[in-house]
């Protein structure tokens, strides 16, 4: 019993493996530098006044990027992610503010749910601090969620959907 389930578990081992080794070939991951992007988004969180949006933002591009990467994504959101990641640091470090000015729709033809960008323009409008982390996040989801309903068949936006309503739902009711 004990040399079956040895078996199984080298098998699943393998498995596991060779799928690990077709993700590396098919998307090569050494061309995302997420470890030196996310060391200068924790750099730029220690300064003494963070542009806690913006720092927001460039880490929901990074997950984001991440994220689809981890999924396999074959599209073009992955290297757009990573790009207006390192964009948005690169703009802080310079302090670009005209760089910083605007949520990037990336390759975007139609934004989706209107309501909820009203929603988030809305919010963005109160003096509340804790807000903008939760605004800046909502914006880059909202845009992921337009990339899923126009580039991908067998996906819908629902599921970023939800998380942008949650995000703005938490940014209406901090304190």
């Amino acid at each position: 019993m004990k040399s079956f389930l040895l078996v199984i578990a080298l098998m699943f081992t393998a498995a596991m493996s060779s799928a690990q080794e077709k993700t590396d070939r098919q998307y090569p991951t050494k061309d995302f530098d997420y470890a030196g992007v996310q060391a200068q988004i924790d750099e730029l969180s220690k300064e003494l006044k963070p542009d806690v949006y913006q720092i927001a933002k460039a880490q929901a591009w990074l997950n984001s990027s991440k994220y689809e990467m981890w999924r396999n994504d074959a599209g073009w959101w992955p290297r757009e992610a990573f790009d207006e990641a390192t964009r948005i640091v690169t703009a802080l470090k310079n302090k670009d503010q005209a760089a910083l000015s605007k949520t990037s729709q990336l390759k975007i033809t139609q934004l989706v749910a209107n309501d909820l960008w009203q929603d988030a323009e809305t919010l963005k409008k109160t003096s509340k601090s804790c807000t903008k982390s939760l605004l800046a996040r909502a914006e880059v989801e909202l845009v992921h969620a337009a990339y899923e309903a126009q580039e991908t068949t067998w996906k819908d936006p629902t599921p970023q959907l939800a998380i942008v309503k949650s995000l703005l739902s938490r940014s209406k009711n901090c304190e």
